[in-house]
This record gives structure tokens, C-alpha cells and sequence, in this order.
């Protein structure tokens, strides 16, 4: 602030003085009997004393004109005093003089004066006004609207955009990783890029649209009169690509992305704030999903949020009530196959949410900081381990443990180690600790102080997530670091980016010429596998080994299955525990089992299908588990809709990393492109998995493979495997053969899923689509082959009698599933069991699943009985239960299963009689009243109106 020019006490002083100085001048003129007029001396004396001291507070306020006019006016009013105490002898004929130039002159000039100074300080205000306003709505650095201005602007928009009933788009747009530019290469750099991503923003929008900076580094789009969800996507790719460019700075060529959440008004809000909030929850849904790319808000998101909630407020309880536990990936030397260490992954059990993966919670935890608690849990879980392998003489594998840069950087970080150390009396040689290679670049000298005290114990020391950061390899040299572990960003690009190779080579040529261990993560192919050995890298995790598992399974792969030469090892039985056979599946390296688990006949209380029997049904996924079943099958409508939530339960305690996980996209419920994002998302929930291995485009026909095309199928199905919560997609199929051929061609499946049987060879896609799917090289999953039960249960007495003339005596179901397997081109096949019972003896039959293996007397046989068959059968209803609910509550599948049995046994009486007494009068084919919403979910096609009527013509009404 600017110093003043004449201080407060001062003007007290000249005010006291001129008061003291008028009422003396007066009553001494008084004493002295002079001749004045005593009322207007003091009337003017007064007036002097203001303007005086209004002149000397306009001299501290700058305001010159105003100043210089009240001097003029207090001059008159001076000569005025002057002349009225005779103090200036002025001869009568200059009076008329005097008068008019210091009494009109003066102060008609004052006054004017005045009013200019006072209207040249109105405008001056103003115009500060406007600068204030500036300051106030306008970011400083960027100059682009601040949250303040962009609000005020926004709130306009709304009102327009609400009268002209037109649509909005808000983009909020962070920076991915700034924090590193900052800490790397200092504020006065990252101002810099804020500046060039300012002005590349303003080059990418359109004309008519706004961005503003909110702070940090987050910006904001305001998108005008948005005609439909392709502008958000077509904008949103153009400020993606954007920062594919370097950004130039000092000479220095920055990379980085950005993550953008989009709400769209009126759609996702119709106030400001709502909007704001939405597009926030979009923004950190693009974080989640792997960052450099965008979301578009809708309602699943909000549930995601209130999940973030309820995840940080039961993090402390959950470490309370030990709710956290451990799984183990092993480390694998490249050459031997031998276990060389382990990495332990933490889980949560929640009580409410189910299985969480780190991915869940642990960017929460850094948040709220209790990660600092959760990591020296994990060690003290880790050493807790390592001394009881110690106290039974099992030799320890070294486990590492990775600390988060929250606690890393803590002061207390080597005092609190050593006392988990000291209290669990392990032997710290056999734990590592890794640090992402960020955390060591934050502050080196810390970092580099904090690792040398760690050798002190013969820790070993990981560098994670190598080559993702902007650290300087010269400190490789200066860092004790015992591994470098190559990110799975790298690994992935293997066989399909040069580049990526390229910089794997580089790695680990580097790290060799410095003595350092190699560590690749994320390896899941034999292609990966085999780049990293050709190329010298000493050890790797990652699937194809072994998905992390819990410490009762490691133990058992240390003691038992300690070296294994070929990393597929396991491929045709797994460590002779169970009799499964595997199979490749198709284009992928996923050996999968022969039989497989379809989970929508699950055992149930009281036939009530979303009322499922908890404790049978988990009994028995898990027995197949156990038992070599490796594919559990489920999707979004089974058991209405309940089938996702109990497989969830049921590959929790360490199941889930044994299976991979089918489940089906609901393309009969799709209206939108965010129809897809929301399904998926919710079935994530529900399965309480953060990824599905084979996620299916469920009952694909006509009608639904029409839709889902306009609404954005492939878009979708590359968002997801890029954003990796699916591993490979393929679809589900209901419909004639050359459809089939056509969705084959249509995308690059990785495997495909169809009806067929003995009696299904030319039904659907039947046998001509099965062999045209093989030729794609598709991955070929089996239904129904025993087409609903009905091959396997009350087999007519002449079919028993045509399957028990074979040489080999077979049940039906061997010989069902026999006949599958004998087809090479087939990966698994997936049966819908409902007993403990059935499970068990499905599993017998299925070291005999062999391809080729049939005789040809067994091909006639097995021809014979679908042709008795064909004719017998009337309905090719599954029982699916697609059809149902009925809106006025016909049993459908009952019916056609008891008249199926009525044709095929040839009892119409005993099977009316059973369908009088099971089937209630209200569900009856009687009482269809034709609507044809039944017609429209059956997979099979089949014209159940016309079938209900053939019903009642045999059973009555």
C-alpha cells in the first residue's frame, strides 16, 4: 500500500489549530471592538476549516483535480477572512475587482473543477472496478477464466441452454502425473506447461466454447448447443490427441496426458452444481481406468462414488478388525523355472463390499493417510510369515513388500521398520522392499540416505514400475538397488510395439552393464515369455506362471512343485490333484478346462429362482475349483439376476485367482452406448472382481446384434480391453448360421460361445458355424450339451437300450459329453449342473475328454440315438427360463417339459395328470393371452405361442 502523504495526526493537528485560530481571531476582534460581522466570520471561518481539511484528505487520495478545486474555493473563502478583518487594505474602486475574481471567479472555477474531478474519479473507479473484477474472475498465470468467472459464465449458459432447450457439455480435464513435472524439473517449468496447455486447450475447442482454469493443474470446458453424445466424443479425442505432442519447454520435451470427466446438461444435471459434481466423479472414473483417456457421466458413477465413501470411512475398522489379508506371486528365474522369491498383494475382505484389490482402496488410503498403517501391516503380516517358516525349518523365500511413498518419506519410516523387525525377531535378509521408481525420485538425497540404512539390515532394495518416470539413470549408479522391475506397460507392448521391445532391451542391457537383477512383471503370453529370455531377463512374474495365491497354495508350489522347466508346465493336468484335461484357448495361451461351470441352474430353497441355496451352491463351485474346473460361466439375468452376486461369494478366500471368470453382456437391456459402461461396471460389483477374463455379448440375434452395432458395440468392447476390466470378448450366439459367419467377421473375437449337442449339429449355428468358428481361430465354448438335462434324465427305455449295446458301457451324460470332446476345435464345454452330486460325476468323466478319440461304431451309435431323438421330441426348450417371468404367469418352461415327456414316452395321460397336479390352474398354457414378450428373450426361437396352444390341445385347459 502506498504510503500517505499527510499522516492522520497531522490533520488532527491542522484541524485543532484552525478551530483554536478561528474562535481566538474572534473573540480578540470582539475584546477589540473591530468592526466585522461576527455570524458570517464564523460561518466562513468554518466552511475554510472543512474545506482545508477536505483538501488534505484528496491530497492522500491522488485526486489532484478535486483537490485543486476545494484549494481554490478555501483561497476565496481566505481572501474573504482577509478582507473582513481589514488584515489587507484595499482601495474601494478594486473592491468590484476583488469581488468578482476571488469570490466568482474562484469559485465557479473550484466548482467546476470539482465536478471533473469528481466525474475523472468516477470513471477511475470504474475502470479499477473492472480491473478488480479481472483479478477476480481471471487466473492469473493462464489468463483463462477462474473457477469464480467460468461459474458466473457457466450459470448464463444454463439459463440459455434451458430456454432454447439445447444441450451443454461440461469436460473437466486433469493433468495425469504433473506432480512429477513439478518435482522433477521445478514450479517455474510446471507454470510454463500450464501456460502451453492453456493455449493448446484453446486451440482444440470450437469457437463458441469456453475454457477456464480452476486451479492446479485442472481445467474445465464448457461445450455449447451439443447436438448429440458423438460431439463429446469427437472433442474429447481432439484434446486426448493433443497431448500426444511434446510440450517444448527450456529446450526440454515434456510428455504428458490428461484425464477428462464429461456431464452433459441437462441430461446429468440441471444445476451447476451437479454438473460439476458429476464431471468430477467422470474425471476420476477416467483415473481409474488407466488415465489418458475420458468418461462421459451416468447413474453407475454415482454409485462408484458413494462406494469411495464407504471405502474410506471402514479403511481404520478394517485394519481393527483384520478384514485385510495377503496373497503371494511367485518370481520365477527365466532359465531354471525355479521359485526365486515372492511379491505379497493385499486384499480386503470387506464385510459389506466383498473382495477388494488395492486398485480399490489404496489410492483412498493415501488420501486419508492411513496407507502409512496399512503398509507396516503388510510387513508385519510378511516377517510374521518368513519366522514361521523359519520356526517350522522350511528355508524362507525372500517376500517382497511394497511401501508407498506416504511412509517412505516419513522421518520415523527406518525407526518404525526395525521395531516390526525387532518384534517379530525375523531375519530381515529374507524381505525386499520395493519403492516405485517416483517415490526415489522425490527427494534423492532423502531417498539415497533412506536405502543405504535399509542395506544396513540386507534388505534388498526393488526399483518398481521402472521407466514410467522422469528419473535420471545416473542415480542407478548412486542408488544401492539390488532389482529394477520393468512395468507390465512395457511387457504388454511385446510383439506388437517396437518401441516398447526397443526400451525392454535398453533396460535390461543397462541394468546388467550395472550389476542389477531383471524383474519383468505382467508376463502373461509364451511370445512375452520368450522375447524376455532371448533377451537375457533373469526372472518375471505374472500369469502364465501363476496368478497370486493364497499362502496355503504357495507352500505347496515351493514344496512340491518347486522347479518347472516349461512355464506351461501345468497344461494338460495340474500338479496330478485332479484328472481335468486343458485345453488351448483359441488365439490366447490360457490353457482352460474341458469342462467348465455354467452357473444359471444353481441349487435353490423352494424352486424360487433368485432365492438360491448359498451353502450348496458355493459347495459346489468350490468343489469344482478344487477339482480342476478352471472356467466358471455365469451372467446378468440368471436366477434373476442373483447367479453374478453368489459366484462373487463364491470365488472369494483366494478362489478367484484360480478361475477364469465368463460373464455376458445383457444386449437385450441395451438402449445406449452407456447402457454398456453401466452393465459391465455393475457386474464388476457384483462379481466383487476388478477385471473379467471372458466377457460375452450375451444371446446374440438379429434384432439385438442390430442394436448393439448402432449403439457402439466395437467402440465399446476396444474401451474395455484397452482399459483392461476385460481381458478377451467374444459373444454368445441364438440365431441362423449365416448370421453367425457374419458377427465372426465383424470384430477381432478372441472365441465365441454356441448351442450344440447330438441333435443340435444343424440347429443355429450348429456344426457348419462351429467349423467355420475353428477356421477364424476362434476360442469355441459349448451350451447345453445336454441340452437343458433333458439327454441326461428319464431317457426313454429305447435310447438306454441303443446307448447300452455299445461295447463301452457309458451313462448318457459320458456319452453327451464324449461327443463333444472329441471335437478338437472345442476349448471347453459348459454344463449348467445343480448338484454337488452332478459336479462329481461330470468331473469323472473328464479325463476321457481326448479329441479324436471316439471309433467310428461309437459315431453310429451316438447318430442313432439323435435321430430317436428328433422324433420325439416336440419343444427344443432348455429350460432356460429366458422366457419368464410371464406377465400373467405362465409356467412356460414346465409346460413344454412335461409335454416333451408326454411325446417322448408316449403317456399323454400320466404326464396330463402330472401337469394338473404341478402346474396351478392360474400358470397354464390356457391362459396365454399371446402378448409375444416370451418369443422375444427365447435363444432358441421358438414360436412359444403356437407351442402353448399345441399344450393345450394335448393336456386341455
Amino acid at each position: 500500500m502506498d504510503k500517505k502523504v499527510i499522516g492522520k495526526s497531522t490533520k488532527i493537528i491542522v484541524f485543532s489549530f484552525l478551530c483554536i485560530l478561528l474562535f481566538l481571531s474572534y473573540f480578540i476582534f470582539q475584546q477589540n471592538n473591530l468592526e466585522i460581522d461576527g455570524d458570517d466570520f464564523i460561518i466562513e471561518g468554518i466552511v475554510f476549516i472543512l474545506g482545508v481539511n477536505i483538501l488534505l484528505n484528496t491530497l492522500d487520495l491522488r485526486m489532484n483535480f478535486i483537490s485543486f478545486g476545494i484549494f481554490m474555493i478555501c483561497f476565496s473563502y481566505l481572501n474573504d477572512f482577509f478582507d473582513e478583518v481589514k488584515l489587507i487594505k484595499i482601495p474601494d474602486k478594486f473592491h468590484i475587482v476583488q469581488d468578482v475574481i476571488f469570490k466568482g471567479v474562484f469559485q465557479a472555477l473550484g466548482l467546476i473543477i470539482i465536478t471533473y474531478g469528481v466525474s475523472k474519479a468516477i470513471k477511475e473507479r470504474e475502470k479499477f472496478l473492472d480491473e478488480l473484477k479481472g483479478v477476480a474472475f481471471k487466473d492469473f498465470l493462464t489468463n483463462l477464466p477462474n473457477r469464480r468467472g467460468m461459474k458466473e459464465k457457466l450459470a448464463s449458459f444454463i439459463e440459455e441452454a434451458s430456454k432454447n432447450s439445447r444441450r451443454l457439455g461440461v469436460l473437466f480435464i486433469d493433468l495425469d502425473e504433473f506432480k512429477i513435472i513439478n518435482d522433477t524439473f521445478g514450479h517455474s517449468i510446471g507454470d510454463k506447461l500450464l501456460k502451453k496447455v492453456s493455449a493448446r486447450l484453446r486451440h482444440v475447442i470450437r469457437g463458441n466454447d469456453m475454457v477456464a482454469r480452476l486451479g492446479g493443474d485442472e481445467f474445465v470446458v464448457v461445450l455449447h448447443d451439443i447436438e448429440n453424445y458423438n460431439e463429446l466424443d469427437c472433442i474429447a479425442n481432439r484434446i486426448i490427441g493433443s497431448f500426444k505432442r511434446a510440450f517444448i519447454l527450456n529446450g526440454i520435451h515434456i510428455h504428458i496426458s490428461c484425464s477428462i470427466g464429461i456431464s452433459v446438461f441437462p441430461d446429468n444435471g440441471g444445476d451447476l452444481d451437479m454438473l460439476f459434481k458429476n464431471a468430477d466423479i467422470a474425471m476420476y472414473r477416467a483415473k481409474e481406468n488407466g488415465k489418458n483417456n475420458y468418461e462421459i457421466y451416468n447413474d453407475s458413477m454415482n454409485h462408484l462414488s458413494v462406494r469411495r465413501l464407504e471405502v474410506a470411512e471402514g479403511l481404520r475398522k478394517g485394519l481393527e478388525r483384520k478384514e485385510f489379508y495377503l496373497m503371494y506371486q511367485p518370481k520365477v528365474n527365466m532359465s531354471t523355472g525355479e521359485i526365486t522369491g515372492l511379491e505379497a498383494l493385499l486384499r480386503w475382505n470387506h464385510p459389506k463390499l466383498g473382495l477388494l484389490y488395492p486398485e480399490d482402496f489404496i489410492q483412498i488410503a493415501e488420501e486419508t493417510g492411513i496407507i502409512k498403517e496399512i503398509d507396516e501391516y503388510v510387513l508385519r503380516l510378511v516377517s510374521t510369515q518368513i519366522k514361521a517358516w523359519i520356526d517350522d525349518d522350511f528355508k524362507p523365500v525372500n517376500i517382497a513388500v511394497n511401501i508407498s511413498p506416504q511412509l517412505f518419506n516419513e522421518k520415523t519410516f527406518i525407526k518404525r521398520v526395525d521395531n516390526i523387525f525387532k518384534k517379530t525377531n525375523v531375519d530381515p535378509s529374507f524381505i525386499s522392499i520395493e519403492i516405485t521408481e517416483t517415490t526415489a525420485m522425490e527427494n534423492k538425497d532423502y531417498a539415497l540416505n533412506i536405502l543405504k540404512q535399509l542395506k544396513e539390515y540386507n534388505i534388498q532394495i526393488h526399483l518398481d514400475d521402472f521407466g514410467t518416470g522422469y528419473s535420471s539413470l545416473c542415480y542407478l549408479k548412486v542408488f544401492p538397488v539390488d532389482v529394477l522391475k520393468i512395468d507390465k506397460l512395457f511387457i504388454d507392448g511385446i510383439v506388437k510395439d517396437k518401441k516398447d521391445e526397443s526400451i525392454i532391451k535398453s533396460l535390461i542391457k543397462m541394468a546388467k552393464s550395472l550389476d542389477i537383477k531383471v524383474i519383468s512383471e505382467g508376463v502373461e503370453t509364451m511370445q512375452q515369455f520368450r522375447f524376455l529370455q532371448e533377451n537375457q531377463c533373469d526372472e518375471y512374474q505374472g500369469y502364465l506362471f501363476s496368478r497370486p495365491l493364497p499362502m496355503e497354495e504357495i507352500e505347496k508350489k515351493l514344496g512340491f512343485d518347486r522347479k518347472v522347466s516349461n512355464p506351461l508346465g501345468r497344461a494338460l493336468k495340474l500338479k496330478g490333484e485332479n484328472r481335468m484335461l486343458y485345453r488351448k484357448f483359441g488365439p490366447t495361451e490360457e490353457m482352460v478346462s474341458i469342462l467348465s461351470l455354467g452357473c444359471m441352474r444353481l441349487p435353490t430353497i423352494d424352486e424360487e429362482p433368485k432365492n438360491i441355496d448359498e451353502e450348496k451352491a458355493i459347495e459346489m463351485i468350490r468343489y469344482s475349483v478344487d477339482n480342476g474346473v478352471n472356467y466358471v460361466d455365469t451372467a446378468y439375468p440368471y436366477h434373476g439376476g442373483m447367479s453374478e452376486y453368489l459366484v462373487g461369494k463364491a470365488l472369494g478366500d483366494g478362489y478367484r485367482e484360480r478361475v477364469y471368470l465368463a460373464t455376458k453382456l445383457p444386449s437385450w437391456l441395451i438402449e445406449s452406448r452407456g447402457d454398456m459402461d453401466k452393465y459391465l461396471n455393475e457386474q464388476l460389483e457384483r462379481l466383487r472382481t476388478e477385471y473379467i477374463d471372458f466377457y460375452l455379448v450375451h444371446t446374440l440375434n438379429q434384432r439385438y446384434w442390430k442394436n448393439l452395432r448402432e449403439n457402439g458395440l466395437f467402440e465399446f468392447l476396444d474401451s474395455i480391453l484397452k482399459d483392461g476390466r476385460v481381458k478377451y470378448v467374444g459373444f454368445s450366439f441364438h440365431d441362423e448360421v449365416e448370421l453367425f459367419k457374419e458377427i465372426v467377421d465383424a470384430y477381432d473375437w478372441t472365441f465365441c460361445q454356441i448351442q450344440y449337442n447330438f441333435i443340435d449339429e444343424d440347429y443355429q449355428a450348429g456344426k457348419e458355424g462351429l467349423k467355420y468358428a475353428a477356421e477364424a481361430g476362434l476360442g469355441i465354448v459349448i451350451m447345453e450339451p445336454l441340452r437343458g438335462g433333458r439327454l441326461a434324465s428319464r431317457v426313454p427305455g429305447e435310447i438306454m437300450d441303443v446307448w447300452n449295446s455299445g461295447e463301452i458301457k457309458r451313462t448318457p451324460v459320458q456319452w453327451a459329453l464324449r461327443y463333444l470332446w472329441n471335437y478338437g476345435e472345442i476349448s471347453t464345454v459348459l454344463s449348467g449342473m445343480s448338484t454337488l452330486e452332478q459336479v462329481k460325476e461330470n468331473i469323472n468323466y473328464a479325463d476321457e475328454g481326448l479329441s479324436s478319440s471316439l471309433k467310428e461304431e461309437e459315431k453310429e451309435l451316438i447318430f442313432k440315438v439323435s435321430q430317436m431323438y428328433k422324433e420325439k421330441i416336440k419343444v427344443n426348450c432348455t429350460v432356460c427360463k429366458y422366457c419368464l417371468p410371464c406377465p400373467v404367469g405362465v409356467a412356460i418352461p414346465s409346460a413344454f417339459e412335461l409335454y416333451n415327456d408326454a411325446m417322448m414316452f408316449g403317456s399323454i395321460e400320466d404326464e396330463k395328470e402330472r401337469y394338473n397336479m404341478l402346474i396351478k390352474e392360474e400358470a397354464r398354457a390356457s391362459k396365454c393371452v399371446g402378448c409375444g414378450e416370451c418369443e422375444e428373450a427365447c435363444p432358441q426361437n421358438i414360436p412359444i405361442r403356437e407351442k402353448l396352444r399345441d399344450v393345450v390341445e394335448a393336456f386341455g385347459e
